[in-house]
Protein backbone atom coordinates (compact mmCIF):
# COMPACT_ATOMS: atom_id res chain seq x y z
CA UNK A 1 0.00 0.00 0.00
CA UNK A 2 2.97 2.54 1.12
CA UNK A 3 4.60 1.51 -2.13
CA UNK A 4 1.86 2.04 -4.32
CA UNK A 5 1.39 5.75 -2.56
CA UNK A 6 4.98 6.52 -3.23
CA UNK A 7 5.08 5.13 -6.82
CA UNK A 8 1.50 7.18 -7.42
CA UNK A 9 3.40 10.35 -5.92
CA UNK A 10 5.97 9.89 -7.69
CA UNK A 11 4.49 9.72 -11.30
CA UNK A 12 3.24 13.31 -10.03
CA UNK A 13 6.32 14.69 -9.28
CA UNK A 14 8.43 13.33 -12.32
CA UNK A 15 8.66 16.72 -13.35
CA UNK A 16 11.14 17.50 -10.21
CA UNK A 17 13.69 15.01 -11.95
CA UNK A 18 13.63 17.18 -14.92
CA UNK A 19 14.36 20.66 -13.35
CA UNK A 20 17.25 18.98 -11.16
CA UNK A 21 18.73 17.46 -14.39
CA UNK A 22 18.40 20.91 -15.74
CA UNK A 23 19.73 22.74 -12.56
CA UNK A 24 22.72 19.85 -11.87
CA UNK A 25 23.84 20.57 -15.52
CA UNK A 26 23.55 24.22 -15.37
CA UNK A 27 25.89 24.58 -12.18
CA UNK A 28 28.05 21.62 -13.65
CA UNK A 29 28.42 24.05 -17.09
CA UNK A 30 29.44 27.17 -15.13
CA UNK A 31 31.90 25.02 -13.11
CA UNK A 32 33.51 23.72 -16.23
CA UNK A 33 33.64 27.10 -18.26
CA UNK A 34 34.61 29.07 -15.41
CA UNK A 35 37.48 26.46 -13.57
CA UNK A 36 38.76 25.55 -17.16
CA UNK A 37 38.75 28.93 -18.84
CA UNK A 38 42.27 29.16 -19.62
CA UNK A 39 42.65 25.38 -20.46
CA UNK A 40 43.41 25.47 -23.86
CA UNK A 41 40.79 22.92 -25.15
CA UNK A 42 37.28 23.38 -25.05
CA UNK A 43 36.17 21.02 -21.83
CA UNK A 44 32.25 22.62 -22.29
CA UNK A 45 32.32 19.85 -25.69
CA UNK A 46 33.79 17.11 -22.93
CA UNK A 47 30.67 17.78 -20.74
CA UNK A 48 28.26 17.83 -23.41
CA UNK A 49 29.23 14.64 -25.32
CA UNK A 50 29.42 12.99 -20.99
CA UNK A 51 26.09 13.87 -20.58
CA UNK A 52 24.47 12.97 -23.69
CA UNK A 53 25.84 9.46 -23.95
CA UNK A 54 25.46 8.96 -20.22
CA UNK A 55 21.68 10.12 -19.46
CA UNK A 56 18.78 8.44 -21.12
CA UNK A 57 16.71 10.38 -23.87
CA UNK A 58 14.30 12.08 -21.83
CA UNK A 59 16.22 13.97 -19.47
CA UNK A 60 18.02 15.55 -23.20
CA UNK A 61 15.27 18.49 -23.13
CA UNK A 62 16.33 19.11 -19.14
CA UNK A 63 20.03 19.37 -20.55
CA UNK A 64 19.11 22.19 -22.89
CA UNK A 65 17.44 24.01 -20.87
CA UNK A 66 20.69 23.79 -18.54
CA UNK A 67 23.00 24.86 -20.70
CA UNK A 68 20.62 27.66 -22.40
CA UNK A 69 19.99 29.73 -19.61
CA UNK A 70 23.69 30.50 -18.53
CA UNK A 71 24.81 30.84 -22.02
CA UNK A 72 22.35 33.45 -22.81
CA UNK A 73 22.81 35.10 -19.69
CA UNK A 74 26.19 35.92 -20.71
CA UNK A 75 26.10 36.02 -24.51
CA UNK A 76 23.04 38.61 -24.10
CA UNK A 77 25.42 40.60 -21.43
CA UNK A 78 27.56 41.33 -24.80
CA UNK A 79 25.05 42.37 -26.86
CA UNK A 80 26.60 45.77 -27.19
CA UNK A 81 30.16 44.61 -27.87
CA UNK A 82 29.51 41.61 -30.41
CA UNK A 83 26.51 42.97 -31.86
CA UNK A 84 22.65 41.39 -31.60
CA UNK A 85 22.91 38.67 -34.48
CA UNK A 86 26.11 37.53 -32.43
CA UNK A 87 24.76 37.08 -29.16
CA UNK A 88 21.37 35.45 -30.24
CA UNK A 89 23.09 33.15 -32.53
CA UNK A 90 26.04 32.15 -29.81
CA UNK A 91 22.65 31.82 -27.21
CA UNK A 92 21.77 28.56 -28.98
CA UNK A 93 23.28 25.61 -26.96
CA UNK A 94 25.62 23.40 -28.58
CA UNK A 95 24.26 20.53 -27.16
CA UNK A 96 21.25 20.82 -29.00
CA UNK A 97 23.00 20.12 -32.50
CA UNK A 98 24.89 17.49 -31.28
CA UNK A 99 21.75 15.61 -29.95
CA UNK A 100 20.95 14.08 -33.58
CA UNK A 101 24.23 13.11 -34.42
CA UNK A 102 24.73 11.32 -30.52
CA UNK A 103 20.91 9.61 -31.30
CA UNK A 104 22.03 8.73 -34.92
CA UNK A 105 24.88 7.22 -33.50
CA UNK A 106 23.55 5.18 -30.58
CA UNK A 107 20.29 4.31 -32.08
CA UNK A 108 21.19 3.45 -35.92
CA UNK A 109 24.73 3.03 -35.92
CA UNK A 110 25.23 0.68 -33.16
CA UNK A 111 27.83 2.46 -30.86
CA UNK A 112 27.56 -0.13 -28.60
CA UNK A 113 26.66 -3.18 -30.05
CA UNK A 114 26.30 -4.76 -26.36
CA UNK A 115 25.90 -3.12 -22.76
CA UNK A 116 29.96 -3.81 -22.09
CA UNK A 117 31.15 -3.27 -25.57
CA UNK A 118 32.23 0.04 -27.67
CA UNK A 119 32.80 0.54 -31.25
CA UNK A 120 35.81 2.65 -31.25
CA UNK A 121 35.48 3.50 -35.00
CA UNK A 122 32.06 4.69 -34.52
CA UNK A 123 33.29 6.72 -31.72
CA UNK A 124 35.77 8.57 -33.48
CA UNK A 125 33.50 8.90 -36.34
CA UNK A 126 31.18 10.43 -33.70
CA UNK A 127 33.90 13.18 -32.36
CA UNK A 128 35.00 13.90 -35.37
CA UNK A 129 31.53 14.91 -37.14
CA UNK A 130 30.62 16.78 -33.71
CA UNK A 131 33.96 18.62 -33.81
CA UNK A 132 33.17 19.74 -37.46
CA UNK A 133 29.74 20.58 -36.77
CA UNK A 134 30.78 22.96 -33.50
CA UNK A 135 33.80 24.14 -36.01
CA UNK A 136 31.04 24.91 -38.66
CA UNK A 137 28.86 26.91 -36.38
CA UNK A 138 31.62 28.63 -34.31
CA UNK A 139 32.81 30.00 -37.46
CA UNK A 140 29.62 31.27 -39.12
CA UNK A 141 28.89 32.65 -35.14
CA UNK A 142 31.81 34.40 -35.42
CA UNK A 143 31.21 35.81 -38.63
CA UNK A 144 28.60 37.06 -37.46
CA UNK A 145 30.53 39.75 -34.77
CA UNK A 146 29.93 43.07 -35.81
CA UNK A 147 32.13 45.73 -33.02
CA UNK A 148 31.46 49.02 -31.81
CA UNK A 149 34.54 50.53 -34.14
CA UNK A 150 33.28 48.61 -37.36
CA UNK A 151 33.29 45.23 -38.66
CA UNK A 152 35.59 42.48 -36.83
CA UNK A 153 38.06 41.00 -38.70
CA UNK A 154 37.95 36.84 -38.63
CA UNK A 155 41.26 35.40 -38.30
CA UNK A 156 42.99 33.14 -40.82
CA UNK A 157 42.23 29.68 -39.87
CA UNK A 158 39.54 30.05 -37.21
CA UNK A 159 37.40 26.88 -38.43
CA UNK A 160 40.72 24.80 -38.41
CA UNK A 161 41.73 26.39 -34.90
CA UNK A 162 38.17 25.65 -33.19
CA UNK A 163 37.85 22.36 -35.15
CA UNK A 164 41.58 21.11 -33.34
CA UNK A 165 40.09 22.58 -30.30
CA UNK A 166 36.99 21.02 -29.98
CA UNK A 167 38.97 17.89 -31.23
CA UNK A 168 41.05 17.50 -28.36
CA UNK A 169 38.86 18.10 -26.13
CA UNK A 170 36.30 15.21 -26.91
CA UNK A 171 39.40 12.89 -27.74
CA UNK A 172 40.33 13.24 -23.54
CA UNK A 173 36.97 13.02 -22.17
CA UNK A 174 34.81 10.90 -24.65
CA UNK A 175 36.93 7.98 -23.77
CA UNK A 176 36.48 7.66 -20.44
CA UNK A 177 32.42 8.83 -20.58
CA UNK A 178 32.69 5.01 -22.78
CA UNK A 179 34.93 3.59 -19.94
CA UNK A 180 32.16 5.02 -16.95
CA UNK A 181 29.28 3.40 -20.04
CA UNK A 182 30.74 -0.26 -20.57
CA UNK A 183 32.03 -0.73 -16.92
CA UNK A 184 29.49 -3.80 -15.59
CA UNK A 185 27.71 -2.90 -12.46
CA UNK A 186 28.55 -4.52 -9.50
CA UNK A 187 27.91 -4.57 -6.10
CA UNK A 188 30.29 -2.08 -4.24
CA UNK A 189 32.99 -3.91 -3.29
CA UNK A 190 36.07 -2.82 -0.18
CA UNK A 191 38.99 -0.75 -1.70
CA UNK A 192 41.62 -3.42 -2.58
CA UNK A 193 44.46 -3.41 -0.22
CA UNK A 194 48.32 -1.85 -0.62
CA UNK A 195 49.65 -5.41 -1.38
CA UNK A 196 46.35 -6.62 -4.05
CA UNK A 197 47.72 -3.03 -5.74
CA UNK A 198 51.27 -3.95 -5.60
CA UNK A 199 50.74 -7.38 -6.98
CA UNK A 200 48.31 -6.06 -9.92
CA UNK A 201 50.46 -6.27 -13.23
CA UNK A 202 48.23 -3.27 -14.69
CA UNK A 203 48.41 -0.91 -11.30
CA UNK A 204 51.64 -1.63 -11.24
CA UNK A 205 52.10 -0.73 -14.54
CA UNK A 206 49.83 2.33 -14.87
CA UNK A 207 51.73 3.53 -11.30
CA UNK A 208 54.89 3.18 -13.41
CA UNK A 209 54.09 5.22 -16.43
CA UNK A 210 52.79 7.73 -14.39
CA UNK A 211 55.76 8.28 -12.75
CA UNK A 212 57.53 8.22 -16.04
CA UNK A 213 55.34 10.69 -17.13
CA UNK A 214 56.16 13.20 -14.12
CA UNK A 215 59.63 13.08 -14.85
CA UNK A 216 60.11 13.04 -18.37
CA UNK A 217 57.68 16.64 -17.75
CA UNK A 218 60.53 17.69 -14.96
CA UNK A 219 63.14 16.96 -17.43
CA UNK A 220 61.32 18.88 -20.42
CA UNK A 221 61.94 22.06 -18.23
CA UNK A 222 65.83 21.86 -17.45
CA UNK A 223 66.96 20.26 -20.48
CA UNK A 224 68.19 22.40 -23.57
CA UNK A 225 65.85 24.02 -26.49
CA UNK A 226 67.70 21.27 -28.88
CA UNK A 227 66.57 18.26 -26.86
CA UNK A 228 62.95 19.17 -25.97
CA UNK A 229 61.49 18.24 -28.84
CA UNK A 230 63.36 14.44 -28.58
CA UNK A 231 61.84 14.66 -24.65
CA UNK A 232 58.50 15.68 -25.81
CA UNK A 233 58.88 12.09 -28.05
CA UNK A 234 59.70 10.13 -25.85
CA UNK A 235 56.49 11.01 -23.69
CA UNK A 236 54.27 9.03 -25.97
CA UNK A 237 56.58 5.75 -25.22
CA UNK A 238 54.93 5.33 -21.96
CA UNK A 239 51.56 5.39 -23.33
CA UNK A 240 52.45 3.25 -26.06
CA UNK A 241 53.88 0.54 -23.84
CA UNK A 242 50.60 0.51 -21.37
CA UNK A 243 48.53 0.01 -24.86
CA UNK A 244 50.75 -3.08 -25.77
CA UNK A 245 50.53 -4.73 -22.22
CA UNK A 246 46.90 -4.14 -20.86
CA UNK A 247 44.78 -2.98 -24.50
CA UNK A 248 42.55 -0.02 -25.28
CA UNK A 249 41.85 0.88 -21.47
CA UNK A 250 45.42 1.53 -20.37
CA UNK A 251 45.59 3.45 -23.91
CA UNK A 252 43.10 5.87 -22.65
CA UNK A 253 45.32 6.35 -19.25
CA UNK A 254 48.43 6.72 -20.72
CA UNK A 255 46.80 9.30 -23.97
CA UNK A 256 45.17 11.32 -21.29
CA UNK A 257 48.18 11.60 -18.89
CA UNK A 258 50.17 12.80 -22.31
CA UNK A 259 47.84 15.01 -23.39
CA UNK A 260 48.19 16.22 -19.19
CA UNK A 261 52.04 16.79 -19.62
CA UNK A 262 52.06 18.40 -22.91
CA UNK A 263 49.53 21.27 -21.79
CA UNK A 264 52.01 21.58 -19.01
CA UNK A 265 54.70 22.08 -21.32
CA UNK A 266 53.73 23.84 -24.30
CA UNK A 267 52.33 27.53 -24.05
CA UNK A 268 49.08 27.47 -26.14
CA UNK A 269 48.62 30.52 -28.15
CA UNK A 270 46.40 31.01 -31.51
CA UNK A 271 49.73 30.44 -34.05
CA UNK A 272 50.13 28.46 -37.02
CA UNK A 273 53.58 26.36 -35.32
CA UNK A 274 51.09 25.93 -32.39
CA UNK A 275 48.14 24.63 -34.57
CA UNK A 276 50.77 22.31 -36.29
CA UNK A 277 51.63 20.61 -32.90
CA UNK A 278 47.86 20.08 -32.03
CA UNK A 279 47.31 18.69 -35.61
CA UNK A 280 49.81 16.06 -34.58
CA UNK A 281 49.01 15.35 -31.35
CA UNK A 282 45.63 14.87 -32.44
CA UNK A 283 47.18 12.34 -35.21
CA UNK A 284 49.32 10.42 -32.45
CA UNK A 285 46.45 10.00 -29.78
CA UNK A 286 43.53 8.98 -32.76
CA UNK A 287 46.71 6.55 -34.53
CA UNK A 288 47.16 5.48 -30.40
CA UNK A 289 43.35 4.95 -29.45
CA UNK A 290 42.81 2.80 -33.18
CA UNK A 291 45.55 0.42 -32.07
CA UNK A 292 44.66 -0.21 -28.85
CA UNK A 293 41.26 -0.81 -30.18
CA UNK A 294 42.50 -3.61 -32.05
CA UNK A 295 44.62 -4.78 -29.39
CA UNK A 296 42.41 -5.28 -27.20
CA UNK A 297 39.82 -6.54 -29.75
CA UNK A 298 42.92 -9.15 -30.85
CA UNK A 299 43.62 -10.08 -27.10
CA UNK A 300 39.62 -10.49 -26.34
CA UNK A 301 39.75 -13.04 -29.16
CA UNK A 302 42.31 -14.69 -28.35
CA UNK A 303 40.95 -14.83 -24.46
CA UNK A 304 37.87 -16.53 -26.70
CA UNK A 305 39.59 -18.88 -28.61
CA UNK A 306 41.24 -20.15 -25.29
CA UNK A 307 38.50 -20.92 -23.78
CA UNK A 308 36.74 -22.42 -26.63
CA UNK A 309 40.61 -24.26 -26.97
CA UNK A 310 40.28 -25.65 -23.03
CA UNK A 311 37.00 -26.42 -23.33
CA UNK A 312 37.24 -29.07 -25.93
CA UNK A 313 40.04 -30.19 -24.42
CA UNK A 314 37.94 -30.68 -21.12
CA UNK A 315 35.33 -32.25 -22.95
CA UNK A 316 38.21 -34.76 -24.91
CA UNK A 317 39.96 -35.75 -21.77
CA UNK A 318 36.52 -36.33 -20.19
CA UNK A 319 35.80 -38.23 -23.14
CA UNK A 320 39.10 -40.22 -22.36
CA UNK A 321 38.12 -41.23 -18.80
CA UNK A 322 34.83 -42.65 -20.46
CA UNK A 323 36.26 -44.35 -22.28
CA UNK A 324 38.92 -46.15 -19.89
CA UNK A 325 36.01 -46.56 -17.73
CA UNK A 326 33.94 -48.88 -20.70
CA UNK A 327 37.13 -50.51 -21.43
CA UNK A 328 37.54 -51.47 -17.50
CA UNK A 329 33.88 -52.88 -17.10
CA UNK A 330 34.53 -54.78 -20.66
CA UNK A 331 37.30 -55.95 -18.95
CA UNK A 332 35.97 -56.64 -16.05
CA UNK A 333 32.86 -58.31 -17.50
CA UNK A 334 35.02 -61.02 -19.42
CA UNK A 335 36.63 -62.07 -16.45
CA UNK A 336 33.32 -62.51 -14.98
CA UNK A 337 32.61 -64.45 -18.08
CA UNK A 338 35.58 -66.60 -17.95
CA UNK A 339 34.52 -67.76 -14.80
CA UNK A 340 30.67 -68.34 -15.32
CA UNK A 341 31.97 -70.30 -18.42
CA UNK A 342 34.60 -72.78 -15.99
CA UNK A 343 31.87 -73.55 -13.38
CA UNK A 344 29.54 -74.47 -16.25
CA UNK A 345 32.08 -76.42 -18.61
CA UNK A 346 33.02 -78.07 -15.46
CA UNK A 347 29.34 -79.19 -14.77
CA UNK A 348 29.15 -80.63 -18.30
CA UNK A 349 32.10 -82.23 -18.38
CA UNK A 350 31.24 -84.17 -14.99
CA UNK A 351 27.42 -84.99 -16.33
CA UNK A 352 28.23 -86.00 -19.84
CA UNK A 353 31.80 -86.23 -20.60
CA UNK A 354 33.61 -89.64 -20.23
CA UNK A 355 36.33 -89.47 -17.88
CA UNK A 356 38.68 -91.00 -20.81
CA UNK A 357 37.94 -87.80 -22.69
CA UNK A 358 38.02 -85.13 -20.40
CA UNK A 359 41.46 -84.21 -20.71
CA UNK A 360 41.20 -83.52 -24.43
CA UNK A 361 38.11 -81.34 -24.08
CA UNK A 362 39.49 -79.28 -20.92
CA UNK A 363 42.97 -78.63 -22.45
CA UNK A 364 40.45 -76.82 -25.15
CA UNK A 365 38.61 -75.09 -22.64
CA UNK A 366 41.72 -73.79 -20.83
CA UNK A 367 43.21 -72.16 -24.18
CA UNK A 368 39.94 -70.94 -24.89
CA UNK A 369 39.54 -69.51 -21.19
CA UNK A 370 43.50 -68.40 -21.80
CA UNK A 371 42.84 -66.13 -24.98
CA UNK A 372 39.76 -63.94 -23.16
CA UNK A 373 41.60 -63.68 -20.21
CA UNK A 374 44.57 -62.10 -22.25
CA UNK A 375 41.54 -60.30 -23.65
CA UNK A 376 40.27 -58.54 -21.42
CA UNK A 377 43.91 -57.98 -19.61
CA UNK A 378 44.91 -55.91 -23.35
CA UNK A 379 41.76 -54.31 -22.76
CA UNK A 380 42.37 -52.96 -19.33
CA UNK A 381 44.61 -54.69 -17.45
CA UNK A 382 43.57 -56.14 -13.77
CA UNK A 383 46.67 -54.68 -11.94
CA UNK A 384 45.60 -51.34 -13.09
CA UNK A 385 42.36 -51.67 -10.87
CA UNK A 386 43.68 -53.30 -8.09
CA UNK A 387 47.01 -52.09 -7.38
CA UNK A 388 47.18 -48.61 -9.58
CA UNK A 389 49.11 -47.40 -12.25
CA UNK A 390 52.20 -47.94 -11.34
CA UNK A 391 51.35 -51.75 -11.07
CA UNK A 392 50.25 -52.08 -14.44
CA UNK A 393 53.33 -49.83 -15.81
CA UNK A 394 55.46 -52.28 -14.15
CA UNK A 395 53.88 -55.91 -14.65
CA UNK A 396 51.45 -55.85 -17.54
CA UNK A 397 54.23 -54.17 -19.70
CA UNK A 398 56.81 -56.23 -18.20
CA UNK A 399 55.35 -59.35 -18.59
CA UNK A 400 54.17 -58.67 -22.22
CA UNK A 401 57.71 -57.88 -22.95
CA UNK A 402 59.97 -60.35 -21.17
CA UNK A 403 58.08 -63.44 -22.71
CA UNK A 404 58.94 -62.60 -26.23
CA UNK A 405 62.85 -62.47 -24.46
CA UNK A 406 63.17 -58.28 -24.02
CA UNK A 407 64.26 -57.34 -20.81
CA UNK A 408 62.09 -54.36 -19.04
CA UNK A 409 62.54 -52.23 -16.12
CA UNK A 410 60.74 -49.94 -14.57
CA UNK A 411 61.05 -46.63 -12.31
CA UNK A 412 58.20 -44.85 -11.62
CA UNK A 413 57.06 -42.30 -8.51
CA UNK A 414 54.06 -45.02 -6.98
CA UNK A 415 51.56 -43.55 -5.26
CA UNK A 416 52.31 -40.26 -6.38
CA UNK A 417 50.68 -41.34 -9.89
CA UNK A 418 46.85 -42.21 -7.77
CA UNK A 419 46.85 -38.41 -7.82
CA UNK A 420 47.32 -37.68 -11.12
CA UNK A 421 43.19 -37.53 -13.11
CA UNK A 422 41.94 -40.33 -14.59
CA UNK A 423 42.34 -39.00 -17.86
CA UNK A 424 45.89 -38.22 -17.51
CA UNK A 425 46.65 -41.94 -15.82
CA UNK A 426 44.90 -42.96 -19.47
CA UNK A 427 47.22 -41.44 -21.57
CA UNK A 428 50.03 -42.15 -19.49
CA UNK A 429 49.81 -45.88 -19.93
CA UNK A 430 48.68 -46.00 -23.63
CA UNK A 431 51.13 -43.99 -24.77
CA UNK A 432 53.88 -46.14 -22.90
CA UNK A 433 51.86 -49.28 -24.19
CA UNK A 434 52.38 -47.93 -27.64
CA UNK A 435 56.24 -47.01 -27.52
CA UNK A 436 56.75 -50.64 -25.92
CA UNK A 437 55.05 -52.23 -28.86
CA UNK A 438 56.76 -49.75 -31.51
CA UNK A 439 59.97 -50.44 -30.04
CA UNK A 440 59.84 -54.65 -29.59
CA UNK A 441 58.45 -54.75 -33.11
CA UNK A 442 62.54 -54.45 -33.79
CA UNK A 443 63.97 -57.36 -34.21
CA UNK A 444 67.12 -55.61 -32.40
CA UNK A 445 65.66 -54.82 -29.19
CA UNK A 446 67.14 -56.62 -26.43
CA UNK A 447 65.68 -54.22 -23.23
CA UNK A 448 63.36 -51.49 -22.10
CA UNK A 449 63.59 -49.33 -19.52
CA UNK A 450 60.74 -47.11 -18.06
CA UNK A 451 61.31 -43.57 -16.30
CA UNK A 452 58.18 -41.52 -15.19
CA UNK A 453 58.76 -38.52 -12.93
CA UNK A 454 55.86 -36.25 -11.44
CA UNK A 455 55.73 -32.43 -9.87
CA UNK A 456 54.09 -29.25 -10.34
CA UNK A 457 54.05 -26.04 -11.68
CA UNK A 458 52.32 -23.28 -11.03
CA UNK A 459 50.32 -25.73 -9.00
CA UNK A 460 49.10 -27.33 -11.89
CA UNK A 461 50.38 -30.98 -11.97
CA UNK A 462 53.07 -32.67 -14.57
CA UNK A 463 54.62 -36.04 -15.38
CA UNK A 464 57.10 -36.61 -18.01
CA UNK A 465 57.81 -39.92 -19.71
CA UNK A 466 60.77 -41.35 -20.74
CA UNK A 467 61.18 -45.07 -22.78
CA UNK A 468 64.60 -46.29 -23.79
CA UNK A 469 64.98 -49.54 -26.28
CA UNK A 470 68.37 -50.80 -26.22
CA UNK A 471 69.05 -51.97 -29.71
CA UNK A 472 71.56 -54.65 -30.34
CA UNK A 473 72.46 -55.77 -34.03
CA UNK A 474 73.99 -58.63 -33.11
CA UNK A 475 70.58 -59.96 -31.26
CA UNK A 476 68.91 -59.54 -34.62
CA UNK A 477 68.57 -63.01 -35.74
CA UNK A 478 67.25 -64.06 -32.30
CA UNK A 479 64.53 -61.23 -32.62
CA UNK A 480 63.74 -62.73 -36.48
CA UNK A 481 62.86 -66.32 -34.80
CA UNK A 482 60.50 -64.56 -32.36
CA UNK A 483 59.11 -62.06 -34.85
CA UNK A 484 55.88 -63.25 -34.96
CA UNK A 485 55.63 -63.54 -31.11
CA UNK A 486 56.88 -59.82 -31.11
CA UNK A 487 53.76 -59.08 -33.39
CA UNK A 488 51.56 -59.83 -30.71
CA UNK A 489 52.90 -57.86 -28.21
CA UNK A 490 50.83 -54.80 -29.43
CA UNK A 491 47.53 -56.86 -29.44
CA UNK A 492 48.59 -58.00 -25.49
CA UNK A 493 49.12 -54.31 -24.54
CA UNK A 494 45.52 -52.68 -26.40
CA UNK A 495 48.16 -50.62 -28.95
CA UNK A 496 47.20 -49.60 -32.36
CA UNK A 497 51.06 -48.52 -33.47
CA UNK A 498 49.95 -44.85 -33.29
CA UNK A 499 52.75 -43.07 -35.69
CA UNK A 500 54.68 -40.11 -34.13
CA UNK A 501 52.19 -37.52 -35.20
CA UNK A 502 48.88 -38.91 -33.77
CA UNK A 503 51.26 -39.38 -30.17
CA UNK A 504 52.24 -35.53 -30.48
CA UNK A 505 48.33 -34.86 -30.83
CA UNK A 506 47.58 -37.02 -27.97
CA UNK A 507 49.99 -35.14 -25.94
CA UNK A 508 48.91 -31.56 -27.15
CA UNK A 509 45.66 -32.55 -25.56
CA UNK A 510 47.28 -31.84 -21.87
CA UNK A 511 49.26 -29.02 -23.12
CA UNK A 512 52.50 -31.06 -23.57
CA UNK A 513 54.80 -32.68 -26.59
CA UNK A 514 55.98 -36.29 -27.36
CA UNK A 515 58.54 -37.38 -29.74
CA UNK A 516 60.76 -40.63 -30.51
CA UNK A 517 64.46 -39.86 -31.58
CA UNK A 518 67.37 -41.98 -31.32
CA UNK A 519 70.35 -42.52 -29.14
CA UNK A 520 73.55 -44.32 -29.14
CA UNK A 521 72.42 -47.31 -27.53
CA UNK A 522 69.19 -47.07 -29.60
CA UNK A 523 65.63 -45.44 -29.67
CA UNK A 524 64.01 -42.99 -27.56
CA UNK A 525 60.41 -41.99 -26.76
CA UNK A 526 59.52 -39.10 -24.09
CA UNK A 527 56.52 -37.12 -23.23
CA UNK A 528 55.84 -34.29 -21.15
CA UNK A 529 52.19 -33.87 -19.60
CA UNK A 530 50.82 -31.35 -17.80
CA UNK A 531 47.22 -31.32 -16.26
CA UNK A 532 46.36 -27.54 -16.52
CA UNK A 533 42.88 -26.58 -15.01
CA UNK A 534 40.89 -23.55 -16.11
CA UNK A 535 42.39 -21.47 -13.45
CA UNK A 536 46.35 -22.76 -14.38
CA UNK A 537 45.10 -21.66 -17.89
CA UNK A 538 43.72 -17.95 -17.18
CA UNK A 539 47.10 -17.18 -14.61
CA UNK A 540 49.65 -18.71 -17.23
CA UNK A 541 47.68 -16.19 -19.47
CA UNK A 542 48.48 -13.56 -17.49
CA UNK A 543 51.77 -13.96 -16.64
CA UNK A 544 52.76 -14.49 -20.50
CA UNK A 545 54.70 -11.57 -21.44
CA UNK A 546 54.15 -9.64 -24.37
CA UNK A 547 55.47 -10.62 -27.30
CA UNK A 548 55.81 -8.64 -31.17
CA UNK A 549 56.11 -12.23 -32.77
CA UNK A 550 55.60 -11.80 -36.74
CA UNK A 551 55.59 -14.54 -39.67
Amino acid sequence: MLSSVIEEKWQNHRWLVHIGVAVGYALAYLIVTTTLANAPWSFASGLRIACLLLVPYRYWPALVAGELVPLAYRCLAHVDDFGLTWALLASVPPIMLAMPVIWWFRERAVLFPRPDLVDIKKLLYCIILLSLLWAAAGSAIVSTVHLRSGQYRIPTGIAFSLFIDFYMALLMVAPWVVIARIHPREALRPLPSWRVIATNSAMRDVAIAAALFVVLTMLHRVVDEAIKPAVMLVLFFPALGLTLKHGWRACVFGATLCLISICLLVEWRPDPGVQQIQAVLAFAITGLYVFGARLSTQMWMFEQLQHETLQTRQVAKRSLASGEDRLQQTSQALECVVGILRMDYTRIMQRFIPEALRDDYSQDFWNVQREVYQLAESIHPSAWRERGLAAALEETIGNALREVGISYSCDTPGRRLRFLSEALQAVLYRMACEAAATMSASPACIGVHLALRTGRHHGAPWVALRMDGMLEASQAAYGILQARARQNVASKLGAGIKTDSELRLLARLFHGDARFRTTASGVRFTALLSDITSRDLSQSAKMAPVRLWAR
